[in-house]
């Protein structure tokens, strides 16, 4: 969590040092509008950062979004398996 705040009160100073001529610029361009990319684009931005996040699918959302397929809902969700030895 130290190490985040440290990158985001790195980035604050840069932005603070940037000249007029670059203002028009992103601070932080995030790829991915997962739950991950929102998140983090979202304390970006309420630190004061200008974000820009991009998403190939039209919808954001990731792991939380839901898809209709021929008359079913798909809910596809992260699955970690964790110590996957079978005992016979």
């Amino acid at each position: 969590m130290k190490d985040t705040i440290d990158l985001v009160n790195n980035l604050l100073q840069q932005k603070d040092e940037k000249t007029n001529a670059q203002q028009n610029a992103y601070d932080a361009v995030i790829i991915g509008a997962g739950i991950g990319g929102l998140v983090c684009g979202c304390y970006l931005a309420r630190a004061g950062m200008k974000v820009l996040i991009c998403e190939q699918h039209y919808k954001p959302g990731d792991i939380v979004l839901h898809l209709k397929d021929r008359g079913y809902i798909w809910m596809p969700r992260l699955i970690v398996l964790v110590d996957t030895e079978m005992v016979l």
